[in-house]
């Protein structure tokens, strides 16, 4: 038996057929070395091939086995984590529709989004991600394009005008499609996260250096948020930082490097808010937004009046940014820790999974997101218990926003997609 017939009769007995590829060359690799022993060892070619496919042993049993352990792995734990917080969303959305109007349409249209959240997550879960790293400049073309059409059009309008100009006789403000009030900095937070990925992969430092200044740059003058910004420069950092671990070579040049980067991030965002303040522009959230003031004088007053069951005041579902305080002044104490537990147990899932993974761009991917997500999770529990500053931090797959959702369905696929190829090393 040659080599070739060896490794069809191996990757015959592998049903993930994208596994076939690395395993191949990986077997290949280990066969061609022992080959070149026994030529070493005075054998012919011939001879030495087929000795050295002999020593690899049974090429079937090799299949199976192989075939055990690249098999796709389902993310089970995180994906009934995540329906659980999708249903306490459903749940949420049913009291507070009940207590205002229209409940029926309201609650059908939640529904009708988490449906096509779920699916958009199935067929992003089957796709190979490893395509999207094909793409990583235009999709930073493209994030950086929504941030400056939403710059336009806050300045000039442009959204309104091409409406109008398509439907002229529909056209009416209260009804016109939610775009201008969705966060849309968020999709360019997400798709800045993705493209840096892939360009990491690349290793071209000083163009990860200058895409990660302009996204910094662009989302910290469109959504006005420090913490936000800061949620992008910490998945920058942590995505750089294990690309560094993964080079064996020139460690101090990397930390160097490392360090570098991250006072230069510092130093950026620190200036631009003390220039905004000095123009008497505050850029901090909870400085210039009054309802954040008036949402943080009623902060304390509902923390220490909480209680263990039941409601506290009716303060429920005011703003995204308070829902977990409105959560626990709304069912009380003991039901609130339940959702806690519910995303604790999340947050260690997710850094667990995120150190199971081998490929290169899959840890590039799942560090990044992962950051986006565990830095959400922690802030908002955080500054509604009065414990950090308020920002405007909503909580992935329970707040208020369809298109928020459907990007973190999006992004959560994306997860499990590199998950499910955790033990497959593409590069």
């Amino acid at each position: 038996m040659n080599i070739n017939e060896f490794l069809n009769n191996v990757c015959n007995q592998i049903k993930y057929k994208p596994a076939t590829i690395p395993i191949s060359q990986e077997l290949k690799d280990h066969i061609e070395d022992i080959k070149q022993d026994k030529i070493s060892m005075g054998l012919s070619e011939k001879e030495a091939e087929e000795m050295a496919v002999r020593e690899m042993g049974d090429s079937k049993e090799i299949g199976k086995k192989l075939n055990k352990i690249h098999k796709p792995k389902f993310e089970w734990r995180l994906f009934l984590l995540v329906i659980s917080l999708i249903l306490i969303r459903i749940f949420l959305y049913a009291n507070k529709y009940i207590s205002t109007y229209s409940w029926k349409s309201s609650i059908c249209k939640d529904i009708v989004f988490i449906v096509i959240g779920l699916l958009i997550g199935t067929v992003v879960y089957f796709w190979n991600y490893q395509k999207i790293k094909g793409f990583s400049n235009f999709i930073f073309v493209i994030a950086t394009g929504i941030l400056i059409f939403q710059w336009l059009d806050w300045h000039f309008d442009i959204y309104r005008t091409i409406w109008k100009t398509i439907y002229p006789t529909m056209f009416d403000e209260k009804y016109l499609p939610p775009i201008l009030n969705m966060r849309l900095w968020y999709i360019s937070i997400f798709l800045y996260i993705v493209s840096f990925a892939g360009v990491l992969v690349e290793n071209k430092k000083l163009k990860l250096i200058m895409m990660s200044v302009i996204s910094i740059l662009l989302v910290f003058f469109q959504s006005q948020s420090i913490t936000n910004t800061a949620i992008l420069a910490i998945s920058y950092l942590l995505m750089f930082s294990f690309r560094m671990l993964q080079n064996k070579d020139n460690k101090m040049k990397n930390i160097i490097f490392t360090l570098f980067l991250i006072l230069f991030l510092s130093i950026s965002v620190i200036g631009l808010t003390r220039y905004f303040n000095m123009q008497g522009n505050s850029i901090v959230e909870d400085v210039y937004n009054s309802d954040f003031l008036k949402y943080d004088l009623e902060k304390e007053s509902l923390l220490n009046n909480l209680k263990l069951f039941g409601e506290t005041e009716n303060t429920f579902f005011k703003n995204t940014n308070s829902l977990f305080l409105q959560i626990l002044s709304k069912i009380g104490i003991i039901p609130s820790i339940i959702l806690f537990f519910l995303i604790t147990l999340m947050i260690i899932i997710l850094i667990k999974d995120s150190l199971k993974i081998k490929d290169l761009y899959g840890i590039f991917l799942i560090v990044g997101l992962n950051t986006l997500y565990i830095a959400q999770f922690i802030i908002h529990i955080l500054m509604n218990l009065n414990i950090l500053l308020t920002s405007d931090i909503n909580l992935p797959f329970i707040s208020e926003g369809n298109l928020y959702f459907l990007v973190n369905a999006t992004g959560l696929a994306i997860i499990m997609a590199v998950y499910r190829r955790k033990d497959i090393i593409f590069n």
